[in-house]
Order: C-alpha cells, then sequence, then structure tokens
C-alpha cells in the first residue's frame, strides 16, 4: 500500500461528547492517515438527533484507500456516541476530471432552461391569426 495510491478524504461529523476519539479510533483500525484534525465546537442541534439537542461538530481530514471507506461507514453507523458523519473525497484532480467528463458529455444545467426557452418560442412563431383559425374550424367542420 504506497501512499500514491491512497485518496484524500474529509469526514465531518456529530458527536455526544466532547471528543473525537470515536472517529479517529475507527480511522486508525482502518489504516487511514489522519493529516488534519480541526477542534471540536459545541453547537445547538435545529433538530433533536437520537434525543440529544446539543452535540459536537468536528471535521478530519485523512488519507485513506478507496476501499476502507466501506469499513469505516460501517463502524461509525455502530458507534452510539458518533450522531452524524459524512465522507467526502477531496482529491481536486478527480473532482476537475468529473466536471470535464461532465462537460464532454454535454450536460449542462442550463440545458434544460433554454430548451424551454426555444420551445416558448417556437409556439410563439407559430400562433395562428383569428382568420386562419376560422378557415381551420370550417374545414374540420364541413
Amino acid at each position: 500500500m504506497e501512499e500514491k495510491d491512497k485518496n484524500n478524504y474529509e469526514i465531518t461529523f456529530w458527536v455526544k461528547e466532547e471528543s473525537a476519539s470515536p472517529v479517529t479510533a475507527v480511522l486508525q483500525k482502518n489504516g487511514c492517515v489522519i493529516t488534519e484534525e480541526k477542534p471540536l465546537q459545541k453547537m445547538q442541534l435545529g433538530y433533536p438527533i437520537k434525543k440529544e439537542k446539543f452535540a459536537f461538530l468536528g471535521t478530519v481530514i485523512f488519507a485513506a484507500l478507496g476501499e476502507a471507506i466501506r469499513p469505516i461507514r460501517e463502524s461509525l453507523n455502530l458507534d452510539g456516541s458518533v450522531l452524524r458523519y459524512h465522507v467526502g473525497n477531496t482529491d481536486n484532480k478527480k473532482v476537475e476530471k468529473r466536471s470535464e467528463e461532465g462537460l464532454r458529455s454535454g450536460f449542462s444545467p442550463f440545458k434544460e432552461r433554454s430548451n424551454y426557452s426555444n420551445s416558448f418560442k417556437k409556439r410563439e412563431e407559430g400562433t395562428l391569426t383569428n382568420e386562419s383559425l376560422e378557415k381551420k374550424i370550417e374545414e374540420i367542420l364541413n
């Protein structure tokens, strides 16, 4: 297992007590290298999670193989002191590569809007006058 094979990840989590040790222990157990650990902040939750109204928010940045993420998630799901968590990939190369692939495939978040406006213009161009509409009605009725 080389450092080149590892990806950079970030995990943001809510824990019951003022200690990130449940999360860092799971990361170290699964062969992750912790590169940065931000201090915990006590925050009031917007809604109770597992009957808790306050929790500590923390973030840990680490390097790991992609195969290690599933066991990390399974372990954190079983840990009662971890209320919520989110693991995200922070490798810039992969994010840029995905966005380039999206541009090559022709995906655009504004494509639907432009198609909608084009179809609206076509409908405006094809409007009938009252005279032409009356002629069409007479043709249908006769």
